[in-house]
């Protein structure tokens, strides 16, 4: 099976802080450069579902902004909040296409060292891009492997939260290249964690099971989506082996939903085959319709 290429183009400049990024010219571009955010990778984002100028899952995207926020031990207050959801109306309403919303807070002043300024507030930067997913996924299921990068063992405050340094799933990505369309990633104990872009599932006796999230794993938004609808999760540590008695597995995210992984290759090189996919078929043709998706 040919990797699949969603068609997307470039992200627009977007706003900052309400106002359309090329209003601010060259001043924004220096301070940008000289931001924490890129030091350091103090920042925080979400990737978002648009869908004729809404945001679907929007609730369940500020819930984990604010939980990511207080890691960073800043509060975002009510009013900030409020702020923040009205310019993603604004601006989702504008060229109300499908496509993709991403929701950046960055931290711009600078600070000496690793020293914060939490009286500081965060800046808000929108940007959209078209996107169209294509039908082979969903209708055939994809390939995938259990990457051999291993995320190391550790639980810290940002553990769940999307922050702005992706450093192991950058390097975890780079190990498998187009062998797949997505990788299970474990930690250096064996035990699952996530998919390399996504978040993992697996249906064992009709029940539905997902790692429980340590390292530096991400609490999925489709995951509290699933729970939200009536579908929770039993969330388990457990090897990447458990997957070899799995009725049928399936990695998903808020954007693109639910992939069915039709195959899924071991360290040793063997094939993991899904035994029974009703369950993840019927979870895609309740769950996608609400996010424009193919079921």
């Amino acid at each position: 099976m040919q990797q699949t290429k969603p068609q997307q183009n470039t992200p627009t400049l977007g706003w900052f802080d309400g106002q359309p990024l090329e209003t601010y010219g060259g001043e924004l571009t220096q301070v940008l450069l000289a931001s924490r955010s890129l030091a350091y990778g103090e920042s925080l984002f979400e990737t978002m579902r648009l869908i004729k100028g809404q945001v679907p899952l929007w609730p369940l995207h500020q819930a984990r902004l604010l939980t990511g926020a207080q890691a960073w031990g800043y509060t975002i207050s009510p009013q900030q909040i409020a702020d923040i959801e009205q310019q993603v109306i604004e601006f989702s309403q504008q060229e109300p296409h499908a496509g993709i919303l991403k929701l950046s807070l960055l931290r711009l002043e600078t600070a000496a060292g690793y020293v914060q300024s939490t009286q500081k507030p965060w800046h808000i930067w929108l940007q959209k891009r078209a996107f169209v997913p294509e039908l082979a996924p969903y209708q055939h299921g994809i390939q995938a492997g259990i990457n051999e990068y291993l995320l190391p063992q550790m639980h810290t405050p940002l553990t769940g939260a999307k922050h702005g340094n992706r450093a192991h799933q950058i390097l975890a990505r780079q190990t498998w290249q187009s062998l797949w369309q997505e990788a299970v990633l474990i930690d250096q104990a064996g035990y699952l964690l996530e998919a390399n872009s996504r978040n993992l599932f697996w249906w064992s006796q009709d029940h539905l099971y997902s790692p429980q999230i340590t390292s530096d794993a991400v609490h999925g938004v489709f995951s509290r989506y699933l729970t939200q609808q009536g579908y929770a999760p039993t969330y388990v540590r457990q090897p990447w082996q458990v997957l070899a008695q799995a009725q049928s597995v399936f990695v998903a995210n808020s954007v693109q939903g639910i992939w069915p992984v039709a195959s899924l290759q071991t360290p040793e090189g063997q094939y993991l085959y899904a035994s029974d996919d009703a369950p993840t078929r019927q979870l895609m043709r309740d769950l996608h319709p609400k996010l424009g998706l193919p079921s």
